[in-house]
């Protein structure tokens, strides 16, 4: 039984990207997720654009964001937060399949500090 419930959900939150949903999903909290599509609505009626624009517009400013962090550059939006590129030091783990030690080589990952406004914002 508890097999089944992690295969479900397992398989609904490995979508493939880009997938577009068309309303929220409560999630376990009781939170509801805002996705792609939710955001793309957001924008079109705060600013007048058409969802095509608005996706266009949302699209190219995560392309944006992705280019700036893959350059090494800083994504620093003030009173939102700060996109940054950090680098993730090679470390020892394991195989948890054999317990065999393995080599994790260092990696750039992407990381978020986010700004005052946006945590007073979510602080209420």
């Amino acid at each position: 039984m508890g097999a089944t419930r992690y295969t479900a959900r397992h398989h609904r939150d490995r979508r493939a990207r880009g997938t577009v949903e068309t309303a929220t999903e409560p999630t376990r909290r009781g939170i509801t997720d805002v996705n792609r599509q939710n955001l793309i609505d957001k924008i079109a009626e705060a600013t007048g654009l058409t969802k095509k624009g608005s996706g266009d517009a949302l699209d190219a400013t995560l392309d944006s964001i992705a280019s700036a962090l893959a350059d090494g550059e800083k994504v620093s939006l003030v009173g939102f937060g700060t996109f940054e590129a950090r680098e993730r030091a090679a470390r020892d783990g394991f195989n948890p399949q054999t317990g065999e030690k393995i080599k994790i080589a260092a990696k750039t990952v992407p990381a978020f500090r986010p700004g005052a406004g946006l945590l007073a914002k979510v602080d209420g």
